[in-house]
Order: structure tokens, then C-alpha cells, then sequence
């Protein structure tokens, strides 16, 4: 998780804002759904740069 942190810190960032409301009813996200979550904010992103 710490490269991704490292590569994608502004995703990163976005993806714990994120996370912190679908903490409701005691679901949560397992490490691999939050990285998941990351490299797709990551993605949008970069998409949204190019355009």
C-alpha cells in the first residue's frame, strides 16, 4: 500500500476522504478495495489531465 500512497498520494488522499463516509453500518473496506478505489481515482484523474 505504500507505493501506491507514494505514487498516487493525491489519489491516495481522495480515496480516505472517501472511505471515511462508507464507514457506515459497520462495513468497511478491506485493503485491497481501498487500493482498488486509488488506482481508479488515480486513473480518472490522469484521464481528466490529458483532456
Amino acid at each position: 500500500m505504500d507505493a501506491v500512497e507514494l505514487a498516487h498520494s493525491d489519489a491516495f488522499r481522495c480515496a480516505q476522504r472517501v472511505r471515511l463516509p462508507l464507514h457506515t453500518n459497520d462495513e468497511y473496506y478491506t485493503d485491497d478495495e481501498f487500493l482498488y478505489l486509488t488506482l481508479h481515482i488515480a486513473r480518472l484523474t490522469r484521464a481528466e489531465r490529458k483532456a
